[in-house]
């Protein structure tokens, strides 16, 4: 599809990147098939035809930014329209680009830009996150049902986080380990999984001091100054390291993993950082793209343990593009899969997505819910940490990063 920009919008260059996204489009509909809210609402405008379709009318001059604000703030960016579309759209960026744009043409509410704020702010620094965290678990007995249920414990773990390493001889490879900001706080078990199952391959994960959030909140809230500014302080801290024989990044959430790997994408037009966010980008690494290069007798468990539940997230299997890799890996360890309806489906966590569209986030996680339990598991796995956090608000059995679950079943314990 063309489209005919505008006058305001003929210079402006988000405009003009996303008139050549659009153009890609052919308008086929296959894309509704695979969205969450598209299935949901059944509004041909809140699937991603519909909202390509919103935009293009935006920047033609033909629709008002608050129709258009509506329905892309109902996306939760999943991305599963992308891998069905079989003309390649790029819709993430694209609606990533829309909302930037309308961001520049409609003051949002008082109310929403405080929240905005708040979670940018709040969440997106590790020791931040971890102040306010313990403020509302101190406070938990007086909140609102609904917030006590998305409002995680707080892990006693955090404390000890830096202390890991490994005792004996350093290994020839090192890769860091990307901690990022809410993980540490709620999950340390999973950074400690990491290092544990790393250790066993003979490779050492090493921290980086004073690493920051991905950018991932800030980019899709959209705040692209802030994400460029949060992605060239990391760039600075690992470009280094990594110069100096550090092989790369492993990241264990995959949504923070797929930030980074669009560092290169993000800072393409940067003079002085353009390179280094494309070496960044490039030896950056999801742990199952390590862990299934490795002698697998090393990981081999013994065969009749229950099944579990995969939840791919959307960044891993449409983000990444790692669709089947992490099931294909816990198959080669003897560990039995359970069949999932419509896997390729969002959990509605997305985020914020949660905490701003609540009632959308909360019909999507019901249906997600019942798929994961259909085929009776023993446990939930999922490879990202809003992900774990939606599941867990209504899962009756455990929800784990898939590297907790593989470590737990290992004999021995490699990192005393």
């Amino acid at each position: 599809m063309d489209t005919r920009l505008e006058e305001k919008f003929k210079k402006e260059p988000l405009a003009i990147e996303a008139r050549k996204l659009i153009k890609a489009c052919v308008h086929c509909g296959y894309c509704n098939a695979s969205c969450p809210t598209y299935q949901l609402l059944g509004d041909e405008l809140d699937g991603p035809r519909g909202r390509i379709y919103l935009m293009k009318s935006f920047l033609e001059g033909r629709l008002s930014a608050e129709k258009v604000k509506m329905h892309l703030d109902r996306c939760l960016l999943c991305q599963g329209c992308e891998t069905a579309c079989p003309s390649s759209v790029e819709y993430g960026k694209l609606a990533i680009l829309g909302k930037e744009i309308i961001e520049q043409s409609l003051k949002r509410s008082f109310l929403e830009r405080l929240l905005f704020n708040f979670l940018l702010h709040g969440i997106a620094d590790r020791e931040k996150f971890y102040f306010f965290l313990r403020i509302f678990n101190l406070l938990r007995p007086l909140l609102p049902g609904a917030l006590r249920r998305k409002l995680p414990p707080l892990s006693k773990e955090k404390v000890r986080l830096e202390k890991w390493a490994r005792k004996g001889r350093v290994s020839q490879r090192r890769l860091i380990l990307f901690k990022g900001c809410v993980e540490p706080v709620l999950y340390p078990s999973v950074l400690r999984a990491a290092r544990h199952l790393f250790g066993r391959l003979d490779i050492d994960l090493v921290d980086i001091p004073k690493e920051g959030c991905c950018g991932a909140l800030a980019y899709h809230l959209p705040n692209r100054k802030k994400a460029v500014a949060q992605a060239k302080k990391n760039i600075d801290l690992w470009i280094k390291p990594l110069q100096d024989g550090v092989e790369g990044i492993v990241v264990c959430s995959s949504a923070c993993c797929q930030m980074i790997k669009e560092y290169g994408s993000l800072l393409k037009d940067d003079k002085e950082y353009g390179q280094k966010a494309l070496k960044i980008a490039s030896r950056t690494f999801d742990p199952v793209e390590i862990l299934e290069k490795g002698d697998r007798r090393l990981f081999l468990l013994a065969p009749g343990l229950g099944a579990v539940a995969y939840h791919s997230p959307c960044t891993s299997q449409h983000g990444l593009k790692g669709q089947g890799r992490v099931e294909a890996f816990l198959k080669a360890l003897n560990i039995k899969l359970s069949p999932i309806a419509d896997s390729q489906m969002c959990c509605g966590s997305a985020g914020l997505y949660s905490l701003v569209q609540k009632d959308i986030s909360q019909k999507i996680l019901e249906l997600k819910m019942k798929n994961l339990l259909g085929g009776n598991p023993s446990v939930i796995l999922t490879a990202n940490v809003g992900c774990r956090l939606q599941l867990e608000q209504l899962s009756p059995i455990p929800v784990l990063h898939w590297l907790e679950y593989v470590e737990r079943l290992m004999q021995e314990d490699c990192c005393p």
